[in-house]
């Protein structure tokens, strides 16, 4: 597999590997994760923003929802889409992502930098993603944490290590830096309606 990245004038030897954590269970609004928005999964938009980037070596969709993972394997382009079926003990509401972060980072052969993004922002661009890196990098930051108006909405990249050393502290751990972009974090209805409206 190639894995070379172009980034400008920048070559990088090994590419990150995106996480999209996509469960099927959700207290406030029931399988939201595959809801059709504008008539497309709401998983789709990360899932092909993520591969639009042409950023990562790998991008893993983390769900125990078999429709969910079928989204994922019809969107399997030479290895680089994996569907990974989560175990039923990482499926419960009251299981901070970071658990599922760190199993997925685990199992497969991560590279030294991860990227979380969280299927409840249909609004994350490839150009955001590819951006966000540029200024992860550049601040040489151990995470970097994307907020609209102040408010985490589930884009982080990390330093795979750093992660792994710091789990049992704050998710975000040591030398973070926040990125500011357009995003909502979908949890209720009324969230979804503003997202469709937003998408217009």
């Amino acid at each position: 597999m190639n894995s070379t990245l172009i980034d400008d004038t920048k070559v990088e030897i090994t590419r990150p590997m995106c996480i999209i954590p996509a469960r099927k269970g959700s207290k406030r609004l029931k399988n939201k994760n595959k809801l059709l928005l504008n008539g497309k999964p709401l998983v789709s938009y990360a899932l092909e923003a993520a591969i639009e980037s042409k950023l990562f070596q790998m991008i893993v969709v983390s769900s125990d929802d078999m429709d969910i993972l079928e989204i994922a394997f019809s969107h399997f382009l030479t290895e680089i889409v994996q569907p990974n079926k989560r175990p039923k003990v990482l499926c419960g509401d009251k299981v901070p992502v970071k658990v599922v972060v760190r199993f997925i980072s685990q199992i497969y052969r991560s590279p030294e930098v991860l990227c979380l993004i969280q299927p409840t922002n249909p609004l994350i661009t490839a150009k955001q993603i590819r951006k966000a890196y540029k200024v992860f990098k550049k601040k040489d930051a151990n995470y970097l944490i994307g907020v609209c108006k102040g408010k985490d909405i589930g884009f982080h990249f990390m330093k795979r290590d750093v992660f792994l050393r710091e789990y049992d502290k704050d998710f975000y751990g040591t030398n973070w830096i926040p990125f500011e972009m357009k995003g909502v974090d979908i949890d209720t209805i009324e969230d979804f309606k503003e997202a469709e409206r937003l998408l217009l």
